[in-house]
């Protein structure tokens, strides 16, 4: 009998495979290796902090230079004393600019006592038509408020740009009026030197794909991003956080919420591309500090 030949590999598919090895190697390289954070980095006249403010079942952030800073959202009514204390703890003895990403109570209910309390110089809501107005008590006492401390008011229609300190933030106006006020929501991008963090309020997945077509040559990517609507599944737009492509991700949620936030889904999807996550929850309030060429995260409960 005959002898059956030998076939001879394939040179170019074992090279093909080769290549795909060392890629899905470098990719998951890539992924765990911080090293542009710098765990000894803290917070000076030379940096700025983007503080992710535990408020329960909501969202608040503050970004801060200095003893000025910038308010995004402000949880339900009780998380306004938090807030409070928060700003003096922090020698924020003034807001520049005040972000309402939306007229839900989560994120503006405590807004209104929040402004009673601190300075502010002007303040940025969602254009809604009339149509869809919003009627809720909460977002009438917060535009009586704002009216009283004599607030500059900008109703947002197209992707505006502020500054805090050497910090720029685009505030990217949502593209669709409909009556859903999360997909409504006010995202922002905050930029300090070569560092970055993106923030996505409630956008759900119809939002975050009319933004992304909308905005074809913006830069989204970030190294940390607040994700939206406190990590639901309704949210999980992989196309949207693939270019975000962040390394770090935080969820702002409350303990044994009854939304079951943040969802299985979106922490499967975390997991499986290695991206490391704070919840506040779990960690309390997180902050993100950057010279513009370095970052750290510290937390409020345990290790960074």
């Amino acid at each position: 009998m005959a002898k059956r030949r030998k076939r001879k590999p394939d040179k170019a598919k074992i090279l093909f495979y080769i290549i795909a090895i060392l890629a899905v190697a470098l990719s998951a390289v890539s992924r765990m290796d911080y090293a542009d954070i710098n765990s000894n980095l803290t917070l000076d006249e030379n940096c700025i902090a983007v503080h992710f403010v535990d408020v329960g079942q909501g969202n608040c952030t503050v970004i801060q230079s200095g003893n000025e800073g910038v308010l995004i959202d402000a949880g339900e009514r009780e998380a306004a004393a938090v807030i409070v204390d928060f700003l003096k703890e922090n020698g924020i003895s003034h807001l520049k600019h005040v972000i309402a990403t939306h007229p839900h109570s989560d994120h503006i209910g405590g807004m209104s006592t929040v402004l009673e309390y601190v300075t502010a110089d002007e303040i940025y809501f969602p254009y809604i038509i009339d149509k869809y107005a919003p009627t809720s008590k909460i977002y009438y006492n917060l535009l009586e408020t704002v009216d009283k401390k004599d607030m500059k008011v900008n109703f947002i229609e197209e992707n505006t740009v502020i500054k805090l300190g050497e910090a720029t933030l685009t505030i990217i106006s949502p593209v669709e009026q409909i009556r859903d006020f999360n997909n409504m929501s006010l995202l922002t991008k905050v930029e300090y030197g070569k560092t970055s963090v993106m923030l996505l309020a409630d956008a759900e997945n119809r939002e975050l794909e009319s933004v992304l077509e909308a905005n074809p040559t913006f830069d989204f990517s970030s190294d940390v991003y607040l994700a939206a609507h406190h990590g639901s599944n309704t949210s999980l737009h992989e196309e949207f956080l693939s270019e975000i492509n962040a390394r770090n991700a935080v969820i702002s949620c409350g303990v044994d919420n009854s939304y079951g936030h943040p969802h299985v889904e979106v922490e499967t999807y975390l997991q499986k591309n290695n991206i490391r996550t704070f919840r506040t929850d779990e960690d309390g309030t997180v902050t993100f500090i950057s010279d513009g060429n370095e970052y750290n995260i510290k937390t409020e409960k345990g290790a960074d």
